[in-house]
């Protein structure tokens, strides 16, 4: 069972989400508290995997409790954070301050049971609607420049493609019939020759560089879609 602690002071989205996520029958709900400080006492107490925090608490705000816990927990406890402001700003304190996974409260109930699965296993979920949001944000105000494909091999590629669709490792290693262990490694290049360190900013940099195209951030994750992206790699 997963453990979950939940710091949420909108009544009917807590207990909402307590319900939904119960149900999967794989998370226990250990907790729920209506202000920052409460949830970090009940955070203590319980030593949850997972905390699900907003950002617009009544008495602290969730940006200091994420830092909260990471600076006491550093990466024991994995943070996903819930909230209706997808400023760049708020998005990027939180991200900073070491959130695990970000999920905007407009978007389905179960993507937020994949941001806590995903966490869980020690990888990073960002909601769609940000990843886009911050990506045309970034690239509206750069210069677009061109990185040579050379140093990106097809399969290197045809990863980034997929994570800029919102795939998960476990999900591109079944698309493209590989270990998870070989799409990390896949991603951990990736990440070296765009200088990042994680998911996000490897999709907005490759984007930039114009190693994908934005519209792969919409792609189409068929298998044979994907093996149709390879052959055109090839072909160019």
């Amino acid at each position: 069972m997963i453990r979950v602690t939940i710091i949420e002071d909108e009544d009917i989205f807590r207990i909402g989400t307590a319900t939904v996520l119960s149900e999967t029958q794989k998370i226990q709900i250990c907790g729920e508290a209506k202000y920052g400080k409460e949830g970090l006492n009940l955070i203590n107490d319980e030593q949850p995997d997972i905390v699900i925090v907003d950002i617009n608490l009544p008495d602290i705000s969730g940006i200091e409790v994420i830092g909260s816990i990471k600076c006491r927990y550093e990466n024991r406890i994995k943070v996903v954070v819930v909230t209706r402001n997808n400023n760049k700003e708020t998005v990027s304190a939180a991200l900073n301050k070491g959130a695990d996974c970000y999920y905007c409260k407009t978007s389905k109930k179960d993507k937020l049971i994949e941001a806590v699965f995903t966490a869980y296993n020690g990888e990073s979920w960002i909601d769609p609607v940000i990843t886009r949001m911050l990506i045309d944000k970034a690239t509206s105000k750069e210069i677009l420049t061109e990185k040579n494909q050379c140093e990106f091999s097809v399969r290197e590629i045809s990863v980034l493609k997929l994570a800029a669709a919102g795939m998960k490792n476990e999900q591109i290693a079944n698309k493209l019939c590989l270990s998870e262990g070989t799409i990390r490694s896949h991603m951990h290049n990736i990440f070296t020759k765009l200088g990042v360190k994680d998911r996000l900013n490897a999709v907005r940099e490759a984007i930039r560089h114009k190693v994908i195209n934005y519209e792969d951030l919409k792609a189409d994750c068929t298998t044979e879609n994907v093996l149709n992206n390879q052959i055109n790699v090839v072909a160019a």
